[in-house]
């Protein structure tokens, strides 16, 4: 893909993957195998040189322990140096290739430094290395760098080794590109797509940057599933209540009898009548195309009948223009659900559609309590039509809106 995406877009990438059956552990392969692959690409002949790597606790460090591994046969030597305690890897698929690299004793040397050892004097006993691997931080960086790895950050900068940083250079915001310590490394390998550093950064800081694939399929970035739901649940909700103008009996009922269960308040005005509008704090939903272009922040949200949950890329593409052109975004409620606002495109064909207006109204709320509390806009209509979708299939068999809203309701308890 050529699009540049956020570190919240990769994660929702990631998550959107599994979904798909592309699981993380395999997207961790894939990455560490072409980090390697490109290393030994570019250095030719390994075997007469010491390669350390460094590894954080997350999914950075484990991509790092893979390309050890994968290294392992044509180096001299291979260090890989934790820098945490074990105990404190984050995730199965990490833990597993750390447990693969410790059981390699002939060909990697594993070694840890965390808070509980002088920094400075376990880096400082290391042997000076021929290259360098950075898998300490990710896309997921927050906060200030503290020991032990700002003492390995800085070793690593006056190694005088060829450094490679995996995905982006550690201490560095992939978003921004800003930091007050981070890797200067000689190539940076970032994974799947470009991200804004690359943008914002001199090549003499981010070295040459190489973009890899890792095996996400195209469809992760463009379904709307639980990777775009787990993506606006970091937002805390904020509105307690709704307006509602006009609006279809069956739309109304499904947003009223929702709002119920998540304590929410819905105020309505005029009669009843096909064309509607909500409105959540300073956001409005509408159906009326003159409505919508007169606010800024307006979405243009339709119920399109109970189609086939068929893809129709054209169709699609054709809604995509229409969002651009228009400048605000679009929401196709029916068949396969499209979502776009004229760059990105959102829609799923895997969960059962939504069978009428009572439901559609509903997600029509969820998105609301979404992009009320600051969530991304097109995540939010995205998280919202996959939650709706994701709670009809989990009942299967003969139900009620009360069944389904109970459902809704538990899925959001912890967010409300």
């Amino acid at each position: 893909m050529s699009r540049i995406l956020t570190s919240s877009e990769i994660a929702i990438v990631d998550e959107n993957s599994s979904y798909l059956g592309v699981e993380r552990k395999i997207l961790m392969e894939n990455a560490g195998a072409e980090v390697a692959r490109f290393i030994m690409q570019n250095e030719r002949d390994l075997s007469s040189k010491l390669v350390i790597v460094f590894a954080g606790p997350g999914n950075n460090g484990g991509d790092a322990f893979v390309v050890a591994r994968h290294l392992a046969p044509y180096a001299k030597k291979i260090i890989v140096v934790l820098l945490s305690d074990e105990e404190k890897i984050k995730t199965t698929e990490a833990r597993a290739n750390w447990d693969i690299i410790k059981n390699m004793k002939l060909t990697i040397d594993c070694r840890l430094i965390n808070k509980h050892i002088s920094p400075s004097e376990s880096v400082n006993s290391l042997p000076r290395p021929d290259l360098i691997i950075d898998g300490i931080f990710g896309t997921g960086i927050k906060g200030e760098i503290k020991e032990p790895i700002r003492s390995v950050i800085e070793w690593i900068n006056n190694s005088g080794a060829t450094i490679y940083s995996i995905d982006v250079p550690s201490g560095m915001d992939p978003d921004t590109g800003q930091g007050k310590l981070y890797v200067k490394p000689v190539f940076t390998v970032t994974l799947h797509s470009k991200k804004p550093f690359m943008a914002m950064q001199h090549p003499e800081i981010t070295g040459k940057v190489i973009v890899r694939p890792i095996g996400a399929p195209v469809e992760s970035e463009i379904i709307a599933g639980p990777g775009d739901l787990k993506e606006v649940l970091r937002y805390p909700s904020k509105i307690k209540e709704v307006h509602i103008i006009g609006g279809t009996k069956e739309l109304r009922n499904g947003m009223k009898h929702l709002a119920a269960k998540l304590n929410l308040r819905v105020i309505e005005n005029e009669i009843e009548k096909h064309e509607y509008e909500l409105i959540a704090d300073e956001t409005m939903f509408t159906n009326i195309f003159d409505k919508a272009k007169a606010k800024d922040r307006s979405i243009y949200a339709y119920y399109a009948g109970m189609k086939k949950n068929e893809i129709d890329i054209d169709y699609a593409e054709k809604l995509k223009r229409i969002s651009s052109e228009i400048g605000w975004p679009i929401y196709e409620c029916g068949g396969p659900d499209y979502i776009t606002d004229g760059r990105r495109l959102k829609m799923n064909w895997i969960e059962p559609p939504i069978p009428n207006e009572q439901y559609f109204g509903a997600s029509l709320l969820i998105s609301a309590l979404f992009i009320s509390s600051g969530a991304d806009i097109i995540y939010s209509l995205a998280g919202a039509t996959f939650l709706v979708r994701k709670s009809l299939r989990e009942l299967k068999q003969a139900f009620t809106f009360d069944d389904f809203s109970e459902v809704v309701a538990k899925h959001l308890m912890n967010y409300r």
